[in-house]
This record gives structure tokens, sequence and C-alpha cells, in this order.
């Protein structure tokens, strides 16, 4: 890939590990959250990527798992450079529950992160990264993901703007 000075290419890899209509998030003290997950590292293979994020994270450990999203981002962070993030979804089954659907407890990655289960609504959901999946994780869940994987292109365009196509064609066998 070629880069800018202020241009970065992130992959990563998350799980969405699901109890009673609630999905469970990371979420920094001002409100933004996103899976449970993170960045692949140099020669690690992605399903080894999901195994040890998620138990770094939460204690747990991944007893099933199946490809749900592979999205592309493409986004301003906070630091101002632009990002070209390749990211891989996982509906993660773990082998217990990591912690009460009204508890929080600490992230192990940041002191100012907490993990908890945010309900799968467009409340829920109003301060989660990406923001596709505010759309489109309510209904793939309440069908269990029937139409997985789906090969999502994301884009912010301006301000809280974001394009989201659904590309098809990636994980279809002519």
């Amino acid at each position: 890939m070629i880069l800018r000075d202020n241009q970065r290419a992130n992959v990563v890899v998350r799980g969405l590990i699901f109890q009673d209509d609630h999905l469970l998030a990371t979420q920094w003290t001002d409100g933004n959250a996103f899976p449970i997950g993170g960045r692949v590292e140099f020669g690690e293979p992605l399903i080894e990527t999901l195994h040890r994020e998620v138990r770094e994270e939460t204690g747990a450990e991944i007893i099933a798992y199946r490809l749900v999203y592979f999205a592309e981002n493409i986004f301003t962070g906070s630091d101002g450079l632009h990002y070209h993030e390749y990211g891989w979804y996982f509906w993660v089954e773990a082998d217990r529950p990591v912690c009460r659907l009204d508890e929080i407890i600490p992230n192990p990655d940041h002191p100012d992160l907490t993990i908890r289960y945010l309900p799968l609504s467009e409340e829920g959901l109003s301060s989660f990264w990406p923001r596709f999946l505010r759309h489109y994780l309510p209904p793939d869940w309440a069908q269990r993901f029937a139409g997985a994987p789906r090969y999502l292109y994301s884009r912010d365009v301006r301000g809280d703007e974001v394009e989201v196509r659904e590309l098809t064609g990636l994980f279809e066998h002519r």
C-alpha cells in the first residue's frame, strides 16, 4: 500500500460477543464504544489475534466463532491522521460470561477504558464505532447473521456524516 506522511493502514480483528440482545463493548470514559479486539501483530494469523485479544481484554476463551463482516473503514483519527482500516468482525461465543448485563468492568488495555454490555438498539449503539455497525448489527443479530459474511466499505465524508456501501462478490463462489 502506498501511503503519504499523514496516512496509515490499520489491520484489526473484532469479536462480537452477545448476551440477551446486548453487545459486549469496550468504552472510553467519553462514551465512545467499539467491539472487543484490536490490531493484528505482524505475522500473526487473524484467528490467533482474535483469540489473543478476547483473552487479553476479557479473560474469556473463545469456543466458537464465525466471520460476519469484512469492512474497510476510511476515517480521520483524533490524531489528525487519515486511516484506511481493514477489519474482520467475528460473531464469538465465549467459554463464560464476561460480566453481568448491568456491570461495568475495567479494560486492562487502558485506565480510561471499561467493558460493558450495550443494548442492540439505535440508542444503545449511538456512540458506537465503526458507525456502520449502528445500522447493520441490530437487524443482522435478529436474523443471527443469515446474510453473513458481508463486505462493507465505510468512509467518513464530513463531520458526523458517513458513507457506507455494501460490496458484493468478495465471498461468493462462481
